[in-house]
């Protein structure tokens, strides 16, 4: 089954003001016991984001592929769309 999703692309520069050589806690989900999506150091990131059904509810799907630049995600992208599409749960597009 196909989803249809958006991307979002997020990125950190190394100079970034408040930028330091710590871990950037970028998301986080309630509930999680503290546990968070996390970089540490220049990053691009792109989220694909897809609304699913199961257990009767409607859920926020999301896929992220991660890389140190843009080049990163054109190299990786082709390989990790291939991984994404042989992906399957019991979900439906809601």
């Amino acid at each position: 089954m196909h989803l249809p999703a958006i991307y979002v692309d997020i990125a950190a520069a190394p100079d970034a003001v408040g930028y330091d050589e710590g871990a950037i806690a970028l998301l986080s989900w309630p509930n999680a016991q503290g546990n968070s999506y996390s970089f540490g150091g220049p990053f691009v990131l792109r989220l694909y984001l897809s609304d699913v059904t199961y257990g009767g509810r409607t859920h926020l799907l999301a896929v992220a592929i991660e890389g140190q630049d843009s080049a990163d995600l054109k190299a990786f992208g082709p390989e990790a769309r291939q991984v994404i599409a042989t992906a399957q749960a019991p979900i439906e597009a809601a």
